[in-house]
């Protein structure tokens, strides 16, 4: 149901869990709903679905798991699959050209809102700001690199907040195995399908907040890296995914 009827974003699609399966059948206990929200906003990844697995797996194990994430995400597979076949088709009539147009306007709109509200919570936070002008920094210097930018930014803050010797050498272990696992996979994403798996995993694990959070990473690998599609096609897609269904 929240697969084909889940409209305006994640936090909407959490709120429909949080009424349907806490309040309403109370699968889930008010406390457990709240922990796991916590646990997965700290997390990378899309949230909505994560939680949709998390819920699912409280209530019928792996297989509930399973199902719930399978449920919520499909619905919105076969729609986006369905409206990138009519976009292909319909490239050469003149009427979709101005619909595109604002569309795309529109998408640029609510990615400029929802950075707004992913940084309402640390306006007055000075080492978030810090952290987020050297990140842009960095990411205008060298863009293909925002998953180290982003384990660095993290190793740093924990740095800069203890001085344990034991935190230091383990995030110091880490971030070495990172670099080589990079490096690795760097390496050998050679042809189309083994790139687009690369990206999509990159994306999928070190990508914070709500699902428009991964635009700048996709715009750099999709749009200027492997030229996969153009700046106004990669519009389009996110105009395509706000004014769909599901997550």
């Amino acid at each position: 149901k929240l697969g084909f009827l889940g409209f305006g974003g994640p936090f909407a699609i959490m709120a429909a869990c949080q009424k349907d399966l806490v309040e309403k059948r109370k699968w889930v206990e008010p406390s457990q709903f709240a922990q796991a929200l916590a646990l997965i906003k700290a997390l990378p990844g899309p949230i909505a679905t994560q939680l949709a697995i998390y819920l699912g797996y409280s209530v019928a194990g792996r297989l509930g798991g399973l199902l719930a994430g399978l449920c919520l995400i499909l619905p919105a597979f076969f729609m986006m699959i369905a409206l990138g076949a009519i976009y292909q088709s319909s490239q050469g009539l003149t009427w979709t050209k101005p619909l595109l147009f604002g569309m795309q306007a529109t998408a640029i709109g609510v990615i400029i809102e929802s950075t707004l509200i992913l940084a309402r919570p640390y306006r007055k936070n000075t080492m978030f700001w810090f952290m987020a002008a050297i990140a842009t920094f960095l990411m205008s210097q060298w863009p293909a690199y925002e998953p180290l930018t982003i384990i660095g930014s993290g190793i740093a803050c924990v740095l800069l907040s203890s001085t344990s010797k034991k935190i230091f050498h383990t995030l110091l272990l880490c971030s070495s195995v990172f670099l080589c696992g990079f490096q690795t996979t760097a390496t050998i994403a050679t042809t189309s399908l083994t790139s687009l798996a690369w990206v999509f995993l990159k994306a999928g694990a070190f990508v914070f907040g709500t699902g428009l959070a991964i635009v700048p990473l996709l715009s750099h690998d999709v749009v200027t890296q492997y030229q996969w599609l153009n700046a106004q096609e990669f519009l389009d897609a996110i105009a395509f995914g706000q004014v769909t269904l599901g997550p």
